[in-house]
């Protein structure tokens, strides 16, 4: 058999590249659950549960109460944007954003009538919550929406995902007959970490429904803000977790992973980065695991199998060809099952989730180091690894 070394340069090119690490910042660890970021050393910034019309830092003021006269929010909106300026903001690395958002009436998700979105952005190419949201969950037929993911989406969830209210607020809709009349309504907390030094800020709040607000209106209530010193640190026994989630079927989990490394800001980066080869570079590194593959030992056999599962996506045609060039059976087999693991149907599913989701994170931290990335990716200058356990 020829040797692996001279077979892999005939069916390679290798490109060199490299790339700069971001200066590390001394960080301090917040402790983080499933509902919430709880942040030490925040200062306050702003409030407001608006039982009075807000003044001039919003572009509306008006005000209105639920029907069960629970709640006063502002709202409620149409299509159209509202927008929240604050000036002179302490030092900061980070910001923590807290609102609930009241959805009213017949929003109709993904689906059908749709897509009814909402997002949250500072500007152009920022967003921070663009999904579609679903207040008619009692239809089977129309019962779909992409929160907690954002839209468009390579999966959809059934209506009130995430929701931390639903059909409370006393909002009545009626379908043809009296019969047909159901509780459409819903409300989402959003407790967000976002990297941001200004000593300005604007926020955008907007839906981008069709329909008028006599169908589809909106409202905020809580708005809460605080200025944080300093990124948070990534937990240091979640990183394997960290990223399985972000190609898994959960979308509430994933949605957490992602709301992390948006606030690890830099470290979210590099986190990414460390997740990602070089989309057409050398498949070098590949060569001493397929030696492996026919190793006396079968934990090292095994081991080199798993890792090559794990790396050899970007380099599937290469792969191939190694497997089509190598004789010995051993290294043949394995590399067949290598190549089964890399193109089942979930397993892409899986990847293609993964990568929206990256390009999501990294707009939302928005810094110069994200943006590139995020270009990378988009430009397959960068892929993304295969996980050690292929969904």
């Amino acid at each position: 058999m020829r040797n692996i070394t001279t077979i892999a340069l005939a069916v390679i090119t290798c490109i060199t590249a490299t790339s700069s690490m971001a200066t590390k910042t001394q960080k301090e660890t917040y402790s983080i659950d499933e509902n919430s970021l709880m942040v030490p050393n925040a200062e306050h910034v702003y409030s407001n549960s608006f039982e009075t019309p807000p003044g001039t830092e919003w572009s509306r003021s008006d005000t209105n109460s639920t029907p069960n006269k629970k709640h006063t929010f502002l709202g409620d909106f149409g299509p159209e944007t509202v927008q929240l300026k604050l000036q002179d903001l302490p030092t900061h690395r980070l910001l923590h954003l807290t609102f609930d958002l009241y959805l009213i009436l017949t929003w109709d998700g993904s689906e059908n009538w749709g897509p009814d979105v909402w997002s949250l952005d500072m500007g152009k190419d920022r967003r921070l919550i663009n999904s579609t949201f679903n207040n008619c969950g009692f239809f089977s037929s129309n019962n779909t929406q992409t929160f907690p993911d954002w839209h468009p989406s390579s999966i959809l969830y059934e209506g009130w995902t995430g929701a931390t209210e639903k059909q409370s607020l006393g909002y009545i809709s009626i379908w043809g007959k009296s019969k047909r009349t159901f509780t459409t309504d819903s409300v989402y907390h959003f407790d967000l970490l976002i990297p941001h030094s200004d000593s300005n800020l604007v926020f955008n709040f907007t839906s981008h429904c069709e329909d008028d607000k006599q169908d589809q209106s909106w409202g905020l209530d809580n708005v809460i803000i605080e200025a944080i010193p300093t990124p948070i640190a990534l937990p240091k026994d979640g990183h394997r977790p960290l990223w399985q989630s972000l190609g898994g079927n959960d979308g509430m989990a994933a949605y957490r992973s992602m709301r992390v490394l948006v606030a690890a800001e830099n470290e979210g980066v590099e986190f990414i980065k460390s997740h990602t080869d070089l989309g057409n570079g050398t498949a070098e590194k590949l060569l001493p695991l397929i030696e492996k593959l026919n190793a006396p030992s079968y934990a090292d056999r095994e081991q080199a199998t798993q890792e090559l599962i794990r790396l050899a996506r970007p380099y599937h045609t290469f792969i191939a060809k190694m497997k089509e060039e190598l004789n010995e059976p051993e290294t043949s087999l394995r590399l067949t099952k290598v190549l089964s693991a890399i193109t089942t149907g979930n397993a892409i599913a899986a990847q293609h989730l993964r990568q929206e989701r990256v390009l999501h994170v990294m707009e939302a931290i928005g810094t110069a180091a994200s943006k590139s990335l995020a270009e990378d990716l988009t430009a397959n200058r960068r892929v993304l690894n295969w996980p050690v356990a292929p969904e």
